[in-house]
């Protein structure tokens, strides 16, 4: 037998130095079961084969033709098209140029079914062109049985999936190449060794006793993962699975076992699932884990003489190391001040980071009052960790926490009410100037329902045009002209006008100041327009103001021109206010957009002077023409010559760099008599006028 499983013991032909077949060996093919057929090669101008006629067939070959007869002596490529088109003509072919057997299958339709049968064929030539074509029906059983086997040991050994075929006692009989390189073994020493010693023991017994229980029985399924050290010495995750060789009803004769090495699945499942419950930037526990803690520490405390505590930590001002660094270096901040933090810890504490630049302890703390005692200790050192200097990009950065505890001495309380204490407490200590501690106590969450039912009062009252602006007057206190007029928002809440005391703070935090000023200074410019068209000085301006969110959106100044257009007034009739304070910390974007609103005319006043720094120096880059001076230091001015001496000192510097200098909070002639004493020209203040609704005629 070949690989074909087809037996070509026949006698040859005789070869083609006679005219004709020898009878004799026709008469013993003649007969045969498979089809024998004879060609004789058609070779062209080179010699070389081109295509064959039909010298011989046997009887089998005959049965598959429509008319044998006339077959005899035709070009097989245009009798037998299906040899063309299956490979094997070109097989042939080669046979008669080189004189090297070859052998193949074939898919073949008969002339009796349209439905293609497989066939086996040898090519052997004989002589210098006769060539001898033998075809086998593979439907051969025993044949069949052949090729499946060999088909399956092919996929056997060259599956990437560890396979083995074990007994029921589990001594492996036969591995594949693939379960060698898994368990980091040669053949020779697996083949008769019990799989139990390869595998996890514990598994394949596992395995086994599901595989034999009674066929509807409620069972274990024959798959199972398990751990082991792998031959490099890495933990290794491997999927088992184990099915049974019935060759009997009863018993399996043998067990067909697939391992399949799932390690690298089985991490990138554990990655995704850190992930998931982990920050991607610092590598601490995320929201979703930290309230997994919480909520376990609070199981505990039941049964323990303990209470949970979270603790909240914001950084202060790290918005400032983000816009003078780089968010690269705020980052690489994040991570240092988060493996502080996961240090500073003990070995039951939890330490995460929710976002930004929040993080959150979570610590189990002994009975009241000391472990009360200890929790403050302990935080006051997270304070001193988190102020520890750090290096960052060659400069030395120093940044402080503020941090809001919460204790869960009540077991009805859930995790996230315990984030929201320790968030309210937090807040509550940056209200009060940060870096700091504070605990949360019930007050705190009255303030924080008040604030919110606040912000959805003035988010109703934007809706309705509620807001307003006041204006009150800027005088030339030489001349008692009024000169200007700064336009304050108020609020009008039914029959109450509530100032921005009542209502700023909430709007700050809540991001609703931008709206709110924009729908105030939008009417401020309508009166504005009125003013200077009805009286007879078009000279007098308006104070608006403005907000660092104002200002870093990228249209504002735009919009800013183009309602002046509207209104028909010039840039120089409007006078742009911010804060001190807001001054400093807004964005090199906005920064621009006031230079470029002084670029066509627009002037800048810094509101509240000598609050902040109190320094003139930064003026020099500031874009600023107008100081404002605060109430504080023109009140005390008649009777204390420190602050006398402080107003002349700013009023002095101010008129030398080229800015004009407005005094507020002018209460008092003697207030007035001293400011104007020290040079100061304008001024505002309820000596002169109070706000109201409507500016003087």
């Amino acid at each position: 037998m070949d690989g074909t499983g087809l037996d070509l013991g026949y006698p040859a032909p005789p070869s083609n130095d006679r005219r004709a077949l020898d009878p004799d060996w026709a008469a013993v093919v003649e007969h045969l079961p498979d089809a024998v057929t004879v060609t004789v090669a058609v070779r062209g101008p080179d010699g070389t084969p081109v295509d064959m006629r039909l010298e011989y067939m046997n009887a089998a070959a005959r049965a598959g033709q429509p008319d044998p007869a006339s077959a005899i002596g035709s070009l097989c490529s245009e009798l037998w098209p299906q040899m063309v088109a299956n490979g094997s003509f070109a097989a042939c072919l080669r046979v008669l140029a080189t004189g090297e057997p070859a052998q193949g299958a074939f898919q073949w339709s008969g002339p009796d079914t349209d439905r293609p049968g497989e066939y086996g064929y040898r090519a052997v030539r004989v002589g210098h062109d006769r060539l001898v074509w033998v075809l086998r029906d593979v439907d051969d059983t025993t044949l069949r049985l052949d090729r499946q086997r060999a088909r399956f040991r092919s996929a056997f050994d060259a599956s990437a999936e560890g396979m083995a075929l074990v007994t029921p006692f589990m001594e492996v009989v036969e591995v594949n190449p693939s379960l060698c390189r898994i368990a980091g073994r040669n053949k020779s020493t697996l083949v008769g060794a019990d799989l139990r010693t390869v595998l996890h023991r514990a598994t394949v017994d596992k395995l086994v006793r599901a595989s034999r229980a009674a066929p509807g029985a409620v069972t274990d399924p024959t798959l199972a993962e398990t751990r082991t050290l792998g031959p490099d010495g890495r933990m290794t995750w491997l999927r088992i699975d184990l099915a049974p060789v019935h060759e009997h009803p009863d018993e399996p004769s043998h067990y067909i076992v697939h391992v399949l090495d799932v390690s690298e699945a089985k991490r990138n499942h554990m990655a995704l699932a850190h992930a998931v419950r982990h920050d991607a930037l610092t590598g601490l526990a995320n929201r979703t884990l930290i309230v997994h803690h919480i909520a376990s520490s609070m199981r505990r405390q039941r049964h323990n003489l303990c209470a949970t505590a979270v603790l909240f930590i914001d950084l202060d001002h790290f918005k400032v190391v983000n816009d003078s660094l780089g968010h690269d270096k705020g980052d690489h901040l994040l991570r240092i001040i988060a493996t502080r933090l996961d240090e500073a810890t003990g070995p039951g504490d939890v330490t995460g980071r929710l976002g930004g630049d929040e993080f959150v302890i979570v610590r189990a703390v002994g009975p009241h009052p000391a472990g009360a005692d200890d929790l403050d200790a302990f935080a006051q050192r997270i304070l001193a960790t988190v102020a520890e200097p750090v290096l960052l990009d060659g400069r030395r950065v120093v940044v402080t926490a503020t941090i809001g505890v919460a204790l869960a001495d009540d077991t009805d309380a859930t995790p996230d009410d315990l984030l929201r204490d320790a968030d309210i407490a937090m807040y509550d200590a940056k209200r009060a100037g940060g870096a700091r501690v504070r605990r949360f106590g019930p007050a705190m969450r009255a303030r924080v329902l008040n604030r919110l039912e606040l912000e959805v009062a003035i988010r109703a009252a934007l809706a309705a045009g509620d807001f307003l602006p006041w204006f009150q007057p800027v005088v030339d206190l030489v001349t008692d002209r009024v000169v200007g007029a700064e336009a304050l928002a108020r609020w009008r809440r039914g029959d109450e006008i509530v100032t921005p005391a009542g209502f700023l703070e909430v709007a700050e935090q809540s991001g609703l100041i931008e709206p709110l000023s924009t729908h105030v200074g939008l009417q401020a410019l309508a009166a504005l327009a009125a003013w200077r068209r009805d009286g007879e000085d078009d000279t007098r301006w308006m104070s608006v103001n403005v907000t660092a969110r104002q200002l870093d959106h990228a249209g504002f100044v735009d919009d800013f021109l183009a309602a002046l257009r509207g209104h028909g007034l010039p840039p120089s009739s409007v006078v742009v206010e911010l804060t001190e304070g807001t001054l400093l910390a807004v964005s090199s974007d906005a920064h621009r957009a006031l230079a470029r609103l002084r670029d066509v005319g627009a002037r800048v006043a810094i509101d509240d002077f000598g609050t902040g720094y109190s320094s003139l120096a930064y003026l020099r880059d500031l874009p600023v023409d107008i100081l404002k001076l605060d109430r504080s230091f023109v009140s005390r001015a008649p009777d204390d010559p420190r602050d006398l001496a402080l107003v002349r000192t700013f009023v002095d510097m101010s008129l030398a760099i080229g800015l004009e200098v407005i005094a507020e909070g002018i209460e008092t002639d003697a207030q007035r008599e001293a400011v104007v004493g020290v040079g100061c020209r304008l001024g505002q203040g309820y000596l002169m006028a109070r706000p109201a609704p409507a500016l003087p005629s």
